[in-house]
């Protein structure tokens, strides 16, 4: 008797710590997502470019300063391309701005690893909506880069800016 109160115990303790987790993680989110509204406000006073903004299917934020010339990159296709990453309040978080080649990678390839910014998806979904020599800003949601956990110096729930440059791309297979 005492084992089956133990563990109904148990089960209440669990279901009632999962409530919890849950709650808190559509407050984050919406916070995160408020935060996000209000950059886009404000950064529209002050920034003609964002009343071109678009939006994905996603939820992640893009803003075209040049449009490139050429084919869409795609899955496979070997970019290479110039970033600076930022949080929103504008916090440098990092760049390669100043190594003499750009960052070179294959295209959806990468994601899963621990290599910032390739483990970023955002950052792949956004490269694919450029062509070589477009520069594009990408505002990118949690939920397309680190979670509610965070990784690395990037706390969770955050969205982050990216301001990217692609400087070559090579379609697949003609390497």
């Amino acid at each position: 008797m005492k084992y089956t109160t133990f563990l109904a115990a148990f089960f209440l303790l669990v279901v009632s710590l999962a409530s919890c987790s849950e709650k808190k993680h559509r407050r984050k989110t919406a916070e995160e997502v408020s935060q996000l509204q209000f950059y886009i406000e404000e950064a529209t006073k002050l920034d003609t470019n964002y009343n071109h903004i678009y939006k994905t299917e996603t939820e992640m934020y893009y803003i075209y300063s040049d449009s490139g010339k050429g084919f869409y990159p795609v899955a496979g296709d070997m970019v290479s391309v110039r970033y600076t990453c930022y949080y929103l309040d504008s916090v440098l978080i990092n760049n390669n701005l100043l190594n003499p080649n750009p960052m070179q990678f294959t295209l959806g390839a990468n994601i899963s690893s621990n290599s910032f910014p390739l483990d970023i998806q955002g950052l792949h979904i956004g490269i694919g909506l450029m062509r070589n020599g477009g520069k594009a800003t990408f505002l990118i949601p949690s939920t397309l880069a680190y979670g509610g956990n965070g990784k690395y110096d990037v706390p969770g729930y955050t969205t982050l800016r990216f301001e990217v440059e692609i400087t070559d791309l090579i379609k697949a297979g003609t390497q």
